[in-house]
């Protein structure tokens, strides 16, 4: 009787012990979760703040229409910048004539109407954002 109170006392001890490592395990996990918020925030104000030259239209309808157009939001994230420029540049002829007028004015697409290094961009980020639900 004495061998078994011993053993349900190791087994406690190491229940115990198990139930400590995954509270431990869980505090870490909740700290690195808080870590990695804090960054995507970071991260996503640096993006709002690339972005605040531009009105909110514009930027509503890259994200509402023009991500959609060339590919969608996992792709387009995915895409090299010259693959969303060809996108850019064979789906603009279903763009609002005035929505192509305000991205000219932006420098984010050229005199010819083809998509700039900077209109590229600020495709990313703005889908960038769309992934972070802002």
């Amino acid at each position: 009787m004495a061998d078994r109170a011993k053993m349900e006392k190791k087994e406690k001890e190491k229940m115990f012990q198990q139930l400590n490592q995954k509270d431990l395990d869980l505090a870490n996990a909740r700290a690195e979760l808080l870590l990695l918020q804090e960054q995507l925030n970071f991260t996503n104000q640096k993006i709002q703040d690339s972005l605040k030259g531009l009105p909110d239209p514009i930027i509503d309808y890259i994200s509402d229409k023009v991500i959609r157009g060339i590919g969608g939001l996992p792709d387009v994230l995915g895409f090299t910048d010259r693959s969303i420029m060809r996108r850019f540049n064979r789906f603009r002829e279903h763009l609002d004539t005035e929505f192509l007028e305000d991205m000219q004015e932006y420098n984010l697409i050229n005199n010819e109407g083809e998509l700039s290094l900077r209109g590229v961009k600020t495709i990313r980020r703005v889908a960038t954002l769309k992934v972070g639900g802002h």
